[in-house]
């Protein structure tokens, strides 16, 4: 019987997926040169009249620098810490570069209230957040025991607060990229214990239902894992968030990436993904300029392949080929 979705919070879609940098400008060049990712909207947010900030549950002031890039139906956000005590910091020190959140929008700032009201009286304290009048509030909930992950709920303002910088300045620059990235199809994070992370997602976000599939030989077959032939296993469970997917993926036996990255970093936000016809010409030049394959394979008639890409990207990006499909 299927379970009934009593989530106090219903998010309608997984909205962006936030990167913590050093260098917002260097980053952001890397992703427009390396997967021609852009134009990247760059704006930085600061204490001013008006605009309540907190950290920790308490008054606080702080300044950042935030690029914006829709790629498809997902945001990609990245974000410089500038002054003051934030949240990025602390990400900075305890993890590096990285991965830091997942995001939903709401519609009005009440909402957001409402939900931080939920989320911290359900135990997910409020890491940090703002709010500027009537028109801006964003919540970082301490969701990472249960989700593997912050959380971020944000209402956007209706107009620009500041003026914005555009990288590339102009709208008439293409990119050199010889892989274009037009749209991110899936967020994945890697756990420990499958079914719980996909029943908190449930419980607290009404993420869900879940489709879950076990890969293993025979059907995944022809895995590599640094370079080597191996015969790996692992769990995964894929839920739909508005048009964006989330994976989450459990391993259960041989060398794989998963595993290393919870020896090193614990759960969470392992990697984004895109979709591709040629996989292998992808492979080839992914290789040919600098990105070794981490890990690649095949299931059934498909395959997928994880670049190194953490140094400029800041993060592991996957290459997918679906059995039986194709970008359109």
């Amino acid at each position: 019987m299927a379970k009934t979705n009593s989530s106090k919070i219903k998010i309608e879609a997984l909205n962006q997926v936030g990167l913590i940098v050093k260098d917002i400008e260097k980053t952001v060049k890397a992703y427009w040169d390396i997967l021609g990712i852009g134009p990247h909207v760059i704006v930085t947010v600061e204490p001013v009249e008006g605009y309540a900030m907190t950290y920790g549950g308490r008054p606080a002031a702080y300044k950042f620098k935030a690029s914006f890039c829709q790629v498809g139906a997902i945001e990609l956000e990245l974000i410089q810490s500038l002054e003051g005590r934030t949240l990025y910091d602390d990400h900075l020190r305890a993890h590096g570069e990285g991965a830091n959140h997942l995001q939903s929008l709401a519609k009005s700032v009440e909402e957001v209230d409402r939900n931080v009201q939920i989320l911290s009286g359900s135990g997910f304290p409020i890491l940090m957040g703002g709010r500027y009048e009537n028109e801006i509030a964003f919540a970082y909930a301490d969701t990472v025991r249960d989700l593997k992950t912050i959380w971020e709920i944000v209402k956007m303002p209706a107009e620009p607060s500041v003026v914005p910088v555009i990288y590339p300045s102009s709208d008439q620059e293409t990119s050199q990229a010889r892989i274009k990235v037009k749209a991110i199809n899936r967020i994945g994070l890697v756990v420990k214990d499958l079914e719980k992370v996909m029943e908190s997602y449930r419980k607290i976000l009404g993420i869900g239902p879940w489709e879950i599939s076990e890969l293993s030989s025979p059907e995944l077959h022809d895995v590599t894992y640094q370079g080597k032939a191996v015969t790996p296993a692992w769990k995964t469970g894929v839920a739909r968030s508005g048009p964006m997917e989330l994976e989450l993926i459990q391993p259960i036996s041989g060398e794989n990436i998963y595993s290393d990255f919870i020896e090193k970093q614990g759960e969470g936000i392992h990697h984004i993904q895109f979709l591709v016809d040629d996989l292998e010409e992808t492979n080839r030049i992914m290789e040919e300029d600098g990105y070794n394959i981490l890990m690649a394979g095949e299931h059934l008639d498909g395959g997928f392949a994880y670049y190194d890409t953490v140094a400029p990207l800041k993060i592991i990006w996957k290459a997918c080929r679906f059995p039986g499909e194709s970008v359109k």
